[in-house]
């Protein structure tokens, strides 16, 4: 293989797995994977760690598959480039892998400007739009995100199954954008009209935000308003599905609780707090903030931006604290002021990192709710520190609405 004779124009929402069949079949290449031998064969005789890095498979091209060959398959893919006379868009198209977390602890991967839960992103089948494949027969991105399920263009719900057999539809194992593999035309398939909801959530999915009517969602980047939907789901929904994937019938109602935010968040957490105070069988400060309001620190940590001024719902978390805190104000009797909170917590409502939280220990800035042992660092989820003494910590601290990572310099 020399040279790619026929180089074809992108469209800039397309899937690079989309791309890169279209351009196999512009090259006279029937299957995509005539073109990826071609392609490894000429990759062998240039790099040969290029060309262990490069797979076969369509379904498996895309640079974030590859965990710990990710830059050797950076590399094939710009080598690739050199097979056309013009330049590819193949890492613009890419999703690439990143280092970036959500609520804590979920992994994400980064395309054009954005951090997106890898959460979201489809494991099985890729839905299509049939009338969005009449106007132009490609794959846009958002069609492998599974909270995507309805056209935000034709305001229809996208089509999961071949209407013919009942397959899945997947391009990437049919290798054709327009015909399923028992050679049904997808562009034939009946369409329904997506519901609002459905509609809704597929709009801020594909940052359209003219449906989110003034709701705050609207002052975030694209990537905070993804991690406020995982943090909802984390929240409200429950966990992940057993295959790492979001239950996407638990977000149809993310948009409205974020329409009628903050009255939202507050009536969940008086909530929460409710139910604990009713049935709670321990006084206030034997008990963990956890035990109360779950994971709501954590999950909120990071959108994916751990800073007050980018991260809205863990802004909004902190004020409704340091509000119930001059409610609760201290008395001979615990109250919600005295919980407990992890030293993971505790990082999270000061917006700094375990070592300065330890550090704010050994300087007497905050006290341990328990008696140490010889231990040299603090267990990250053993409940070590007063609700009352963070919050007031932070305050006396931190007079800005921009949080800080440095509380204590190095000295």
């Amino acid at each position: 293989m020399s040279k790619l004779s026929v180089r074809i124009e992108h469209r800039i929402d397309e899937s690079l797995e989309g791309y890169l069949l279209r351009l196999s079949q512009a090259n006279y290449f029937e299957l995509y994977q005539l073109l990826s031998r071609a392609v490894k064969d000429w990759l062998y005789q240039h790099d040969e760690e290029a060309f262990g890095a490069f797979p076969l498979q369509l379904k498996t091209v895309n640079v974030y598959h590859a965990v710990q060959s990710s830059g050797f398959r950076v590399r094939a893919l710009r080598l690739l480039d050199n097979l056309a006379d013009t330049q590819l868009p193949l890492l613009q198209l890419a999703l690439l892998g990143s280092s970036t977390r959500f609520c804590f602890s979920h992994s994400s991967v980064f395309r054009q400007g954005t951090h997106i839960p890898l959460c979201f992103v489809r494991k099985n089948g890729v839905p299509i739009c049939p009338e969005c494949l009449k106007e132009d027969a490609y794959i846009p991105q958002v069609w492998h995100f599974t909270p995507y399920t309805a056209c935000h263009k034709h305001q229809l719900d996208l089509i999961d199954t071949c209407p013919s057999c009942g397959a899945l539809i997947d391009y990437c194992t049919s290798e054709s954008i327009t015909e399923c593999e028992c050679g049904f035309d997808l562009r034939n398939a009946p369409t329904i009209k997506a519901g609002k909801p459905r509609n809704a959530l597929s709009c801020l999915m594909a940052g359209e935000l003219d449906s989110l009517n003034d709701c705050v969602l609207e002052q975030c980047n694209q990537s905070t308003r993804l991690g406020a939907l995982l943090w909802y789901h984390l929240e409200f929904v429950g966990q992940l599905e057993p295959d790492n994937t979001v239950n996407v019938d638990g977000l149809y109602n993310a948009i409205e609780f974020f329409n009628q935010w903050p009255k939202s968040l507050h009536s969940a957490m008086n909530e929460r707090l409710y139910v604990w105070d009713s049935a709670r069988y321990t006084e206030y400060n034997h008990t963990s903030f956890r035990k109360v309001f779950g994971d709501v620190l954590l999950h909120a940590s990071s959108l994916p931006s751990r800073q007050l001024s980018e991260n809205f719902v863990l802004r909004e978390v902190v004020g409704y604290l340091s509000n119930l805190i001059e409610q609760n104000p201290k008395t001979k009797k615990a109250n919600v002021g005295d919980t407990l909170l992890t030293l993971a917590e505790t990082s999270a409502l000061l917006s700094t990192s375990y070592e300065q939280v330890d550090r704010l220990y050994q300087e007497g800035f905050l006290k341990l709710a328990y008696r140490p042992h010889q231990q040299t660092t603090i267990p990250p989820h053993k409940p070590a520190f007063r609700l009352r003494n963070v919050i007031e910590l932070g305050i006396a601290r931190m007079q800005t609405d921009l949080a800080s990572d440095v509380y204590l310099p190095a000295w």
